[in-house]
C-alpha cells in the first residue's frame, strides 16, 4: 500500500513539475518575442546559460592568457605553456581548465598565424634563391 502511494507521489510530482517547466519555457518565449528574440536565439541562450554550447569568445581567451591582438606565435604558445605549468603544479583544476579553454578558443587564430609565418619564410627562402620576386605562373 504504501508503496503505491509513493508511486502516485512520484508520477503526480514529476508530472508537476513538467507541467510548470513547459509552462515556463512558453511564458520565456512569449516575453522574448515581446522584446525582439525569436524562439532560435531565446533557446540557443538557454542552452549558453546551462553551459551547453557555451564558447569563449577570442578576447575572453586573450585576457586569460594575459597576451594582445598582435602577440606572436610564439608568445601565445609560451604563455600557454607558462600557465600550464604554474597550475598544474600548484593544483588549481579551475583556472588549468581556463587556460586550456582559451588556448582551445584562441587556437585557430594561432593556426592562422603559423600558416602565415610559414608561407612568408617560403616566400622570403625562394626570394633568396632567386635573387628577386616570385612571378605569378
Amino acid at each position: 500500500m504504501a508503496g503505491r502511494i509513493l508511486a502516485n507521489l512520484i508520477v503526480m510530482g514529476s508530472g508537476v513539475l513538467l507541467k510548470a517547466a513547459s509552462q515556463a519555457y512558453k511564458q520565456a518565449i512569449i516575453n522574448g518575442t515581446k522584446a525582439g528574440v525569436t524562439a532560435e536565439q531565446a533557446a540557443k541562450q538557454a542552452g549558453a546559460a546551462a553551459g551547453r554550447g557555451a564558447t569563449m569568445t577570442v578576447e575572453e581567451a586573450r585576457q586569460i592568457l594575459g597576451i594582445d591582438a598582435g602577440a606572436s606565435n610564439e608568445q601565445v604558445l609560451q604563455r600557454f605553456r607558462h600557465l600550464w605549468e604554474v597550475n598544474e603544479k600548484h593544483g588549481s583544476f579551475y583556472i588549468l581548465s581556463k587556460v586550456y579553454r582559451a588556448m582551445e578558443a584562441i587556437e585557430p587564430e594561432v593556426a592562422e598565424m603559423a600558416r602565415a609565418d610559414y608561407v612568408q619564410s617560403r616566400i622570403r627562402e625562394h626570394q633568396e634563391k632567386k635573387g628577386g620576386v616570385p612571378k605569378d605562373e
